[in-house]
């Protein structure tokens, strides 16, 4: 009961980020904010009216993805981000790895 609960909390939280993200767009559509990535301390600025927008506004951006990131790299790794699109997954790799490591993007 409680796993049922949680879910549709979960549910009506995105569709509420979603209905707020569109509302954003409608009022300012060139904003480009500044995202903080969740469960890490690196920052994004992103164009907020775009499908990766709106995933990092509504923090649905990838999330198993960047979790397994952030549990396998460690200071010192070398990380190869093969179609870096906006670089959500370098800047948290470069925060992973430090100045020790190296991150290309592609």
């Amino acid at each position: 009961m409680a796993d049922a609960l949680k879910s549709i909390n979960q549910k009506v939280r995105n569709r509420l980020s979603g209905v707020a993200w569109r509302l954003r767009c409608a009022v300012n559509k060139d904003q480009v904010p500044v995202f903080s990535l969740p469960d890490s301390r690196v920052q994004i600025a992103y164009p907020l009216c775009s499908a990766v927008g709106r995933a990092l506004y509504t923090r649905t951006f990838e999330t198993a993805e960047l979790s397994f990131v952030r549990r396998t790299l460690k200071s010192g790794d070398v990380f190869l981000d093969v179609g870096a699109n906006c670089g959500v997954f370098s800047v948290t790799a470069a925060d992973l790895v430090g100045p020790s490591g190296r991150v290309f993007s592609l």
